[in-house]
């Protein structure tokens, strides 16, 4: 594949962002990094997506992504953590343990090249989605869902809930995973992410609740319901914000392009 020399050191920031960060540049940020205007990045990435070197999802931020195979040989080896899988143990009737030992990468298992930010889960709405109370969900940025993908929304009243999202003819249905619990019903609700992973830590003995984010102690913000949000809507954004400036300010320094 016939490319120019700045449309490959585009292909080369994308992959060494990712591999670092796990999710794609922004078009401005690949801008800062080269020297150019946003302009001009977006002019090289819709000629690298015609030459099918890379591909975006539509409505999905930071979703450049590398697909040509020989271009991909030029990512730096990938960050993760691998632990090893010994065997398999019985919570039921005692089995053999296994002798062959396999390398898991838990990032690739938690989805943690999609996930954007994380949120600490209060309450037992979607318990029986085996997402319970304390539990951190791994979530993608993104304004739009399919019909019983789990989202994380913003309702009409600035309220952040957890629920499974699911379009009616003249409504949008949130519906928790609890028997005990009614769905929530709306005209119109934004979508502020999808759930695409879980983490549950382990403990032993009694143990305080861990806080939620949130508003500080001492506010005058509404507290919400068990069944509704895990933080306030301004509360995310800041979240946002703040992870995005540390990107910024972490990221290895690389010499600009000419």
């Amino acid at each position: 594949m016939h490319l120019t020399p700045r449309q490959l050191d585009i292909v080369r920031f994308i992959l060494r962002y990712r591999a670092h960060w796990g999710f794609s540049p922004t078009l401005q940020e690949m801008a800062d990094h080269l020297g150019i205007s946003a302009v001009t990045v977006f002019e090289h990435t819709r000629a690298l997506e015609r030459k099918r070197a890379i591909r975006r999802t539509p409505n999905q931020a930071r979703s450049l992504e590398v697909v040509d195979r020989e271009l991909l040989e030029l990512a730096p080896p990938r960050e993760g953590l691998v632990l090893p899988l010994v065997g398999e143990i019985a919570a039921g009737r005692p089995i053999e343990a296994l002798e062959d030992v396999e390398n898991i990468n838990l990032a690739e298992m938690l989805a943690l090249e999609r996930a954007t930010f994380m949120l600490r889960v209060r309450g037992d709405s979607m318990v029986d989605d085996h997402i319970s109370d304390g539990d951190y969900v791994l979530v993608e940025q993104r304004s739009v869902a399919r019909d019983g993908e789990t989202v994380v929304a913003l309702l009409p009243d600035g309220e952040l809930t957890l629920k499974r999202f699911y379009r009616e003819p003249d409504r949008v249905r949130l519906q928790p995973a609890n028997p005990e619990m009614e769905p929530i019903y709306v005209k119109e609700v934004e979508i502020q992410g999808v759930v695409v992973g879980i983490i549950r830590k382990c403990t032993t003995g009694a143990t305080s609740r861990p806080a939620t984010l949130g508003p500080k102690r001492g506010s005058k913000a509404k507290a919400a319901s068990p069944d509704q949000a895990v933080m306030t809507a301004s509360a995310l954004r800041t979240y946002w914000k703040r992870s995005l400036k540390r990107a910024r300010r972490d990221y290895p320094s690389q010499q600009k392009g000419r």
